[in-house]
């Protein structure tokens, strides 16, 4: 009712308006064209807005799944990450200023020196002393006769030829201790024995079982031992490698060691008493008598030349010694001294060249000149700041964050930046890198120095810039969010929405979850994906209408 009166007002506020019109304007009709349409549209406009809401769109939205954030949401300014007070170590006239505030310089390069004669002139004295003291250590080293060393060297050369001589009756050695051990073994011993199957034992029993087994465990033993030598022995025939004669010859005195100990104890154990009693032994007591004496020739002969050739060696390493000795000089004390002196002169140029170092300042990094406060001529002292520089690759953005908030921020929490000079919608990664832990006060509000760094290289970043910065304290992924002004909270937690159906707009209660940034409800029960939610505003005037 109410809608038809506002309908016929309007009609009849038109009408008149046009009687009035045609009164007072001459009767042109283009002229009354351009005057009704500037009066109509306008209305028409406000009928179909406010008089007919049935004819109005449903805003709506279909329900998805997607990212809910959590942001602080501060702004900062951009900063360089890296910076440098430079400054001489010494005191001295600047000769050469080679940098201006906003020069780009590289890392290495020279930006400013101070007169450097007196440390030239040390660097040059050090030099100059430590080449004289190394000059002397040469004369030491050479130093020896010509004579003397002559000597020594012979002494050498008859050590070696002694050593050779060693060496060279070592094959016939080796295989007379190859063949005389195995007779023994093989020929003399072993009928004492039966072989059961590597297994070694005494053909006879006696009384006395802990040396029997003794004689048994060393026999199979001997077995292994013998036969690893004669594999490696066989190869023995003329002097050659002297590591692997070694290991041959030390591999044939522990075979003659444990035939001669085994011999030894088969000889104790025929003299027990009661073996002495067996007759049938006595044949292998008059053999051993024998196998001792031959034995115990092998085993003097092996030791006689394992002590020569052992002399021989240690007589040839200390002869040796002593020509290095004279060709070092003659005087091992005083080349010992000579060396410390010329140790000293190293460390006199490296203290020179550290002094001149002193006279110019280098650039540690790449970057850009922030501030000079020196000029050519002007006499410096050490230590103070004369050149300030910013690295141009390594920027962070410095922030203030609020009590209230910065209980939610991490360190290595993701952030996204966005710099006013390129606007919204580029956004520039990064992280949270250090927060300080003690407040400034600001208007009576505790506010925490937040620092993030850039997570990338990009050289669209300037120091300087105004840096809008959304620390994301919680991020969910795959969860089904919708804008706030589509649900009607009735309480924490809970809330409903209107699902739109091909007859009607339900009314639907719902769980809420976490409240994310722009605005976002997240709904964890109530509706499902693919369902289209109506905004409570328009679907209440549509379902008034409908009830008209």
């Amino acid at each position: 009712m109410c809608d038809g009166i506002i309908i016929c007002m309007s009609i009849y506020s038109l009408s008149h308006f046009v009687s009035v019109i045609k009164k007072v304007v001459s009767p042109n009709k283009h002229t009354i064209k351009v005057l009704l349409a500037v009066v109509v549209v306008p209305v028409s406009i406000f009928a179909y807005r406010y008089v007919s809401p049935a004819q109005a769109v449903d805003e709506t939205v279909v329900v998805t799944a997607g990212e809910l954030k959590q942001y602080v949401s501060v702004t900062g300014a951009v900063q360089s990450s890296k910076d440098a007070n430079l400054s001489f170590q010494t005191l001295g006239t600047v000769t050469h200023l080679n940098v201006k505030v906003g020069d780009k310089v590289s890392a290495g390069e020279t930006l400013a020196s101070l007169n450097d004669s007196d440390a030239v002139a040390n660097l040059l004295q050090a030099k100059a002393q430590l080449a004289s003291a190394e000059a002397v250590l040469s004369q030491l080293t050479e130093g020896a006769r010509k004579e003397e060393v002559a000597i020594k060297q012979q002494a050498v050369d008859n050590a070696k030829n002694s050593l050779d001589q060693s060496y060279s009756s070592l094959p016939d050695t080796i295989r007379n201790v190859d063949s005389t051990t195995a007779d023994i073994i093989k020929n003399k011993l072993n009928s004492l024995f039966v072989n059961n199957t590597g297994r070694y034992n005494l053909s006879f029993s006696s009384c006395d079982q802990n040396l029997q087994s003794t004689i048994e465990t060393s026999r199979t033993k001997l077995e292994t031992t013998l036969s690893d030598y004669q594999k490696k022995s066989g190869d023995v025939t003329t002097y050659s490698d002297e590591a692997y004669i070694d290991e041959v010859f030390e591999q044939a005195y522990a075979v003659t060691v444990a035939t001669n100990n085994l011999v030894n104890t088969i000889s104790n154990l025929l003299l027990t008493s009661c073996s002495t009693q067996n007759a049938s032994l006595d044949p292998a007591r008059a053999n051993l008598t024998l196998v001792k004496a031959t034995i115990n020739t092998l085993f003097t002969d092996l030791s006689a030349k394992r002590t020569a050739l052992n002399l021989a060696k240690n007589t040839l390493a200390g002869v040796t010694r002593d020509l290095d000795l004279t060709k070092a000089g003659t005087d091992p004390y005083k080349l010992k001294s000579q060396s410390a002196v010329v140790s000293q002169a190293v460390a006199q140029v490296a203290q020179a060249e550290s002094g001149l170092r002193k006279t110019i300042i280098v650039a540690p990094f790449s970057g850009t000149i922030s501030d000079v406060t020196i000029s050519q001529g002007e006499t410096v002292t050490s230590g103070k700041t004369v050149i300030s520089m910013l690295a141009v690759d390594a920027f962070e953005v410095e922030a203030k964050v609020p009590e209230v908030d910065i209980v939610k921020i991490k360190n290595g929490a993701h952030v996204e930046v966005t710099l006013d000079a390129y606007g919204k919608g580029v956004i520039f990664p990064a992280v949270v890198t250090r927060i300080n832990p003690t407040a400034t006060i600001e208007g009576s509000v505790p506010m925490y120095k937040v620092i993030i760094t850039f997570s990338e290289k990009d050289d669209r970043i300037k120091s300087g810039m105004t840096a809008n910065v959304n620390i994301i304290t919680e991020s969910k992924d795959g969860v089904i969010t919708l804008p706030a002004r589509f649900v009607q909270v009735k309480d924490e937690g809970h809330g409903t929405v209107l699902v739109k159906s091909a007859t009607t707009n339900e009314k639907r209660d719902v769980v809420l979850g976490s409240r994310g940034q722009g605005g976002l409800f997240e709904i964890i029960s109530g509706v499902t994906i693919g369902e289209v939610i109506v905004a409570p505003s328009i679907g209440v005037r549509s379902a008034q209408k409908q009830t008209n």
